[in-house]
């Protein structure tokens, strides 16, 4: 989770990067402050499922993760369908990504990222749960067996 999120982060860092270094970049894009809020929540999300690990806070991150997919893959078909002029372009301030395809391809990567976390968090939390039901059923609690 933190290397996704970390990941998804790099082109919010690229742009603060560019702004400061580039004397007369007028401001940070607003997409840009988007992915790296984001970011800090998943990193947050993953410190926490750090310090409780379970099977239900591996569901939760499947959720999210699929979220995260679904929003990437709207913004991937509006980045297709929307001109460099439209609304959504407007307020998140993307002319120059979408006129050169990069916002379609970041969020056509992020959000094949996000399912295969999706996924593998899924099944993860599905197998555990199983574990746990299994232990149940015999007596034991997954603290007797270490």
């Amino acid at each position: 989770m933190i290397v996704a999120a970390l990941f998804a982060m790099i082109p919010g860092v690229w742009d603060v990067i560019e702004h400061l270094t580039i004397e007369d970049s007028p401001y940070v894009a607003r997409w840009a402050f988007l992915l790296l809020a984001l970011g800090l929540v998943q990193i947050g999300y993953s410190v926490y499922l750090i310090q409780l690990p379970d099977w239900t806070t591996v569901w939760v991150v499947t959720l999210y993760a699929l979220a995260m997919a679904a929003i990437y893959a709207m913004v991937f078909g509006l980045t297709l369908i929307t001109s460099t002029d439209g609304t959504l372009v407007g307020v998140l301030q993307l002319h120059d990504k979408v006129a050169g395809g990069q916002a379609a391809l970041w969020c056509l990567c992020m959000a094949s990222l996000f399912t295969l976390l999706a996924f593998f968090a899924g099944r993860m939390s599905v197998r555990w749960r199983r574990a746990e039901l299994v232990l149940h059923s015999v007596g034991l609690t997954p603290g007797q067996l270490r």
